[in-house]
C-alpha cells in the first residue's frame, strides 16, 4: 500500500509540473554550472552610492562596482554581457515598497559591458564601475536606482548558464541635503526677526512633560521658561505669521532639569504652506555645557548655507533620553 501511495504522489508532481513547467532552483548554491553578479556589501543584490549635498559641495560617494562570478570552475573562458534593464524598476519600488527613479542617463558613466572569468577561474578579471556624474544635480527626494542584469552568457563551455537569482544588480543612489554649516559656531549673522509684530504662534508639538513647561515658553522671550517634552521623537512647529528669508536659528536649551535633557541632533525643516516641507539636514552639536544655566545659556545656533524663504519651521529633536525641549527659538534674517 505504501509504494502505491508514493506512486501516485510521484504522478501527482509529474503532473503539476507538466501545467506549472516546474524549473531548478538556478540559484547560486545549485550544482549547476551558474554565472552570476552580485554587489561585494551586505545586500548581494544592490550596491549603494551615497552622498551629501550642499548649497557649495558634495561629499560622499561616487562610484560603485561589481565583478562576475562562477559557481564552479570552468575549462573554457566565460564572458558575461550586462546592461541597463529599466523594466526593472518598477517592480523593485512594488516589492521594497520604495520609490526611486531611474538614474538619468547623463549623470552617470558605465565603463564597461562585458565580465570576462578565464578558464579555471571562478571571479572575473575585470569590473564593471558605474561613476555619478553632476551629483549636485541629483535633488530627486525619492532618490534613484539603476539595474544593470546579465544579458547572455558565452562559453565554449556549453554548460555554463546565467543564475536567475542574482542576474541583476541595483545601484541605488541615495543623496541627502544639508543646508546646515555644522562647522560655524557663531550666530547666524543678521537681524533677529520680532516674534511679537506679528505673533509667531504654535502650530503643534509634542507633549509636554507637565502642564509648567507648555511649547508656548519657546516664544516668551524668557530663558528661564521652557517647553520640555517627554518622547523619544519630540517636535515641535511654529508659524512665524508671514514668510521670512531664513539665514538661521538662535535656540535656547532648556535648564527645566539641568543641562542634561537637550538633544545633539535635531532636524530642521521649513515650509511655506504647512504642508510641503523641506528639510535643510541636520543640526549636530555637542552637549549642553553642565556649567551654563537659564541666566548663562550655552546657545546653540543653526547656520544655513543659503537663506531659506519659509513660514514654518519645524524641529525634530533626537535625544535618546527620552526627554527634551528649548527655553526660545529665535529666528535670524
Amino acid at each position: 500500500m505504501k509504494s502505491i501511495n508514493l506512486y501516485k504522489s510521484a504522478l501527482a508532481i509529474l503532473f503539476l509540473c507538466g501545467l506549472f513547467s516546474c524549473k531548478k532552483d538556478n540559484s547560486i548554491n545549485s550544482k549547476e554550472l551558474l554565472a552570476y553578479i552580485k554587489s561585494d556589501g551586505g545586500d548581494l543584490h544592490a550596491a549603494d552610492i551615497t552622498f551629501v549635498r550642499t548649497p557649495v559641495s558634495v561629499t560622499g560617494d561616487s562610484l560603485a562596482k561589481f565583478t562576475a562570478y562562477l559557481t564552479r570552475e570552468t575549462q573554457a573562458d566565460v564572458t558575461l554581457t550586462v546592461a541597463l534593464d529599466e523594466s526593472l524598476v518598477a517592480q523593485y519600488n512594488k516589492d521594497n515598497k520604495t520609490s526611486y527613479i531611474l538614474l538619468p542617463a547623463e549623470n552617470y558613466k558605465l565603463t564597461g559591458s562585458l565580465l570576462n572569468i578565464k578558464a579555471g577561474d571562478m571571479v572575473s578579471g575585470d569590473s564593471i564601475k558605474v561613476a555619478l556624474l553632476n551629483r549636485n544635480k541629483l535633488d530627486n527626494p525619492n532618490n534613484y536606482i539603476l539595474p544593470l542584469s546579465v544579458k547572455t552568457v558565452s562559453s565554449n563551455d556549453k554548460g555554463v548558464q546565467s543564475s536567475n537569482s542574482h542576474r541583476t544588480v541595483f545601484i541605488r543612489v541615495n543623496s541627502q541635503f544639508a543646508n546646515i554649516n555644522v562647522s560655524v559656531k557663531t550666530p547666524p549673522v543678521g537681524t533677529q526677526i520680532d516674534k511679537t509684530t506679528p505673533q509667531w504662534t504654535v502650530v503643534s508639538a509634542s507633549a509636554p512633560y507637565s502642564a509648567s513647561y507648555p511649547a508656548a515658553n519657546v516664544l516668551d522671550g524668557k530663558n528661564t521658561t521652557a517647553w520640555f517634552a517627554a518622547g523619544g521623537s519630540t517636535n515641535i512647529t511654529l508659524d512665524m505669521a508671514g514668510v521670512n528669508l531664513v539665514k538661521g536659528f538662535i535656540l535656547a536649551p532648556n535648564y527645566a532639569f539641568g543641562a542634561t535633557y537637550n538633544p545633539t541632533t535635531i532636524e530642521v525643516l521649513t515650509s511655506t504652506d504647512n504642508v510641503l516641507w523641506t528639510s535643510q539636514g541636520l543640526y549636530t552639536t555637542s552637549a549642553v555645557l553642565s556649567t551654563s544655566s537659564a541666566t548663562n545659556p550655552d546657545y546653540r545656533n543653526v547656520n544655513f548655507y543659503g537663506a531659506v524663504s519659509c513660514r514654518y519651521i519645524k524641529f525634530v529633536l533626537n535625544n535618546s533620553a527620552g526627554y527634551g525641549g528649548f527655553a526660545e527659538i529665535s529666528a535670524i534674517k
